[in-house]
């Protein structure tokens, strides 16, 4: 079963998916988690570790801020729940890794060429996501209630990142959407346990 919970910045989606994930086998082995954080700066540390010692020792960590389609394909047999924390992370990790994010000018063709390849990820990656066997519980942002960016390249990563949530919401059995720490069932019913 695929689970996408959305939400805007300190919405409690994070905590509501790992308190979901935890109710699913309380006493089973096979709980994953996969980071696509960088510790980029010393917030981000900080924002890392703290997510680090939430999670405590309940999953396996395995920390992938590109590639998630091989993250997920890598993962052991025995992977029974995965957490992929988050989506809106890793698209801003593959548009800074093209250059998308940089403030600097980028030919046509260039910027083609890289958004190409960011979506070839995303269709690896929602490729992986229907093979996967287990259940996947996704996180990502949802932008696209604030105010429209006066910057191109913000622009063009809300549009991404909207697209993003669309095919993964598609894909889903399961979408919430947590406002205020509160989780509304926006396609499938919420977990009894959850």
């Amino acid at each position: 079963m695929i689970t996408l919970v959305l939400g805007g910045r300190r919405s409690g989606k994070s905590t509501w998916a790992e308190e979901y994930a935890r109710s699913l086998y309380p006493q089973a082995e096979g709980y994953y988690y996969l980071a696509t954080g960088v510790a980029c700066d010393a917030e981000m540390v900080r924002r890392i570790a703290l997510h680090q010692e939430k999670r405590g020792g309940l999953y396996c960590t395995v920390e992938e801020p590109y590639d998630l389609a091989r993250a997920l394909r890598n993962l052991p047999c025995e992977a029974k729940v995965v957490l992929v924390e988050c989506l809106t992370t890793w698209l801003g990790n593959l548009f800074y890794r093209g250059n998308l994010c940089s403030g600097q000018p980028l030919s046509s063709a260039l910027r083609e060429r890289n958004l190409a390849l960011i979506e070839r990820s995303i269709a690896e990656f929602l490729e992986a996501l229907e093979d996967f066997a287990g259940e996947v519980i996704l996180v990502s942002n949802e932008l696209g209630w604030g105010v429209i960016p006066s910057e191109w390249e913000a622009r063009l990563f809300s549009d991404w990142q909207g697209r993003l949530n669309q095919r993964v919401a598609q894909l889903a059995q399961r979408v919430v959407l947590v406002v205020a720490g509160l989780p509304l069932p926006l396609k499938g019913s919420l977990p009894e346990r959850a």
